[in-house]
């Protein structure tokens, strides 16, 4: 028979030891209460769960959730700053190849009713040639005419 190399964790969080020949074991953990079983795999699981095992399980995976969010939070925030920088930079350099003297007044416009005609226009001509698959039309500046 196989023994499993590494100690299982209770829902309790105890470690748990069963005894040689047996198949049959019971958290020795008081409140816990699980029933442990020796698969012919040669590996112990847990066999049968009570409702309050049940709830405790629940708490255990959202708080294994949470720590792995919490763990991988700056490289999600970092990817999104990287992602958002870029998306910028290909945003405008787009806008500027669609009409530059649009990107202009657009930019430095001072008039709030001007900036946003030409965001407008500048918008609606990225929507035109993102909707069609001729990139051709785009660097010949012939978008949506």
């Amino acid at each position: 028979m196989l023994k499993q190399a590494l100690s299982p964790t209770c829902i309790c969080f105890q470690t748990m030891s069963f005894p040689e020949g047996q198949v049959k074991a019971k958290c020795p953990t008081k409140g816990c209460g699980a029933n442990w079983e020796l698969g012919p795999e040669g590996y112990w699981s847990i066999r049968n769960i009570t409702p309050i095992q049940a709830i405790q399980l629940d708490e255990a995976c959202e708080k294994f959730i949470r720590s792995i969010m919490e763990a991988f939070r700056p490289v999600i925030e970092a990817m999104a700053k990287w992602s958002k920088g870029l998306w910028d930079k290909l945003v405008e350099v787009a806008a500027k190849e669609i009409n530059p003297k649009w990107w202009h007044f657009y930019k430095h416009s001072k008039k709030q009713r001007t900036r946003k005609k030409y965001e407008r226009r500048i918008q609606s001509h990225m929507i035109i040639f993102l909707t069609t698959a001729q990139a051709g039309k785009f660097a010949t500046g012939k978008v949506g005419k």
